[in-house]
């Protein structure tokens, strides 16, 4: 093995050792934008068959109290 790529392996490694480190320390910032993504991918679906027959505000708001009752309901 040269010397060369002994070099590019510990960069490597240390380039992952730390983003590991950053992706752990941002857990407290990940975890809420997880969740809220998770959120939107179970009411997008719903919210968009409503606008079909629904108007777009009126469709919003019937979501939103479907999610706080679930909300309520599991939580």
């Amino acid at each position: 093995m040269t010397i060369g790529k002994l070099h590019q392996g510990a960069q490597i490694l240390i380039a992952a050792i730390i983003a590991i480190a950053a992706l752990s320390a941002a857990s407290s910032v990940f975890a809420p934008v997880a969740f809220a993504l998770f959120i939107i991918t179970l009411v997008w679906p719903l919210q968009r068959g409503l606008q079909t027959a629904l108007p777009r505000l009126l469709a919003l708001a019937i979501s939103i109290v479907i999610m706080v009752v679930a909300f309520a309901a599991f939580g």
